[in-house]
């Protein structure tokens, strides 16, 4: 029985598992990068997905939320063949992950080590657990307590002047 030279490659792979884990760990990444190089994309669609939900795990275990993602070296250089391999064998393999927080991340992608996602569900659980965590505590929302700051200032200043 003839076999095919893909099936030959195969077999070669399982035999050698060193080769078998970088292909995948080759493919994982690849998977990474269309996912963080399509967010631009699919965030012009569905604005929502900026707010957090999505977000990269690290091999730290930390979790990176996503507002952007910038790709780092996303072009080839188009030089001599040398340069050229080079350029593409790195393009799209650093991105900036803007969080919702303001912060900016950057992250290789041998880095990552999984993509997650907040259910809507989630969301909504977590807003409301937010909610009820203010209003037990005291606390205000940031834009509503600097409105309520502002309101609360010029009471004062006119009882201040009624008593003068």
């Amino acid at each position: 029985m003839e076999t095919t030279p893909i099936a030959a490659s195969l077999a070669h792979h399982v035999e050698e598992p060193k080769r078998t884990r970088e292909l995948r760990t080759l493919f994982w990444q690849n998977v990474v990068q269309a996912m963080l190089v399509s967010f631009p994309e699919r965030a012009a669609e569905c604005p929502e997905i900026t707010d957090g939900r999505l977000g990269v795990m690290t091999h730290g275990g930390e979790r990176i939320a996503i507002k952007g993602v910038v790709p780092l070296f996303s072009l080839s250089v188009p030089t001599n063949p040398e340069q050229r391999m080079l350029s593409v064998a790195v393009q799209c393999t650093v991105f900036e992950i803007h969080t919702p927080d303001g912060e900016v991340v950057t992250v290789p992608l041998e880095e990552i080590r999984g993509v997650h996602s907040l259910s809507e569900d989630l969301i909504e659980q977590l807003k409301a657990m937010s909610q009820a965590r203010q209003i037990e505590s005291g606390e205000e929302p940031f834009g509503f307590a600097a409105f309520t700051s502002m309101a609360r200032e010029q009471e004062v200043e006119i009882e201040d002047k009624r008593a003068k």
